[in-house]
């Protein structure tokens, strides 16, 4: 038998306790933010325990609060970053649904909360973006496929049975023009900030990542002999994958400057951060402030940092590089990601042509 009970905590939010007590079972019990979503789980849990087709857990037995800690504990800290790009959505999760037992989300429970964190406005006051959306429940689906593993109160993944899932836009083609990047450019060396010229030179001139190029320390960088470039070996990319990035030209003439405006010898140098925050040199500096200052006086819009790398591809690609290649220098597994590139190395191809035809006479 179901009984639905409505709860309302101290800021006024109700929330709706149901349960099911049948003989000869434990009692499960879940709490829902509707009275629709706890009758039809209760409706569910009454048909699954009287077919036979579940085996009950005790109730209580595992949240996903505990879920979501054992994960950010074990599993983020492994990935790129340390898993700082894991920290929002698991606290989202957790806000969301963190106090129900594993054995009682359901996909409609996990689809409610994403649709609830759809309309949530982000910092730059708008609604999240498709991808964010997708990368969060990503992030749930593999909390649900480490809970499986360990054996707790789950056989399946309820994220696999979720309807409409966040369809991504396609990438975005952004990229500075000439003009732009020597404004952008202008603004960055006039920048307040010690650091900001040279983050974004890398940016434009390797395809480098922001949290790439953060997190790069001296010891990372093999000059060559003649002292005319330098590699920097990235080793926590957004794939798991080991790849080294060429840096040459105006990029390494900056970093052939700050490197003699670094105290102490190269061994002292060597385990330290290229770009160190001011208050604490182990975390990397916070750019976004002198970044966004830059882009006003430039007067550059709907440009963000990540489209500096598009913009390195973009430049790859105007100049004939192949699709392959762009994808090797980028870091991305396959060439899908890079064939977004694809029109202008046409437009390149389409060059080459006609200047092979004007040859041509008749």
């Amino acid at each position: 038998m179901a009984n639905i009970r409505e709860r309302v905590d101290s800021t006024g939010v109700s929330s709706f306790q149901a349960q099911v007590r049948i003989k000869g079972y434990p009692p499960q019990s879940s709490s829902f933010p509707t009275k629709t979503l706890a009758k039809r789980w209760a409706q569910q849990t009454e048909t699954e325990i009287r077919s036979g087709s579940i085996t009950l857990a005790p109730t209580g037995k595992h949240t996903m609060l505990q879920l979501l800690e054992y994960y950010e504990k074990t599993k983020s800290p492994k990935k790129a970053k340390g898993g700082q790009d894991d920290e929002a959505p698991i606290a989202w999760w957790k806000a969301s649904i963190g106090s129900w037992y594993l054995n009682a989300i359901t996909p409609r429970i996990i689809e409610t909360a994403l649709d609830k964190f759809a309309t949530t406005l982000t910092k730059r006051g708008k609604p999240p973006a498709a991808a964010t959306s997708l990368r969060y429940l990503m992030l749930l689906s593999h909390a649900f496929t480490v809970a499986i593993s360990l054996k707790w109160e789950v056989r399946t993944n309820p994220v696999n049975d979720v309807a409409d899932r966040p369809q991504p836009k396609n990438g975005r083609k952004r990229f500075l023009s000439d003009e732009e990047r020597a404004a952008l450019i202008r603004a960055c060396r006039d920048s307040t900030s010690k650091h900001l010229l040279l983050v974004v030179v890398l940016a434009i001139s390797t395809g480098m990542r922001k949290g790439e190029i953060l997190g790069l320390k001296w010891r990372d960088l093999t000059f060559s002999v003649d002292r005319q470039f330098a590699k920097a070996l990235l080793s926590r990319t957004k794939n798991k994958e080991d790849r080294s990035a060429m840096i040459s030209g105006a990029a390494f003439d900056l970093l052939q400057e700050k490197m003699q405006m670094m105290p102490g010898s190269e061994m002292q140098r060597a385990e330290a951060l290229l770009f160190p925050s001011t208050e604490n040199a182990d975390i990397p500096v916070d750019i976004r402030t002198p970044w966004e200052t830059a882009l006003k006086r430039s007067q550059i819009s709907d440009f963000r940092f990540h489209d500096l790398r598009h913009t390195a591809a973009s430049y790859l690609a105007q100049d004939g590089t192949s699709i392959q290649e762009i994808a090797a220098v980028l870091g991305h597994k396959t060439v899908r990601m890079a064939e977004r590139y694809a029109h202008l190395t046409a437009q390149r191809s389409d060059e080459v042509v006609k200047r092979m035809n004007t040859r041509i006479k008749l």
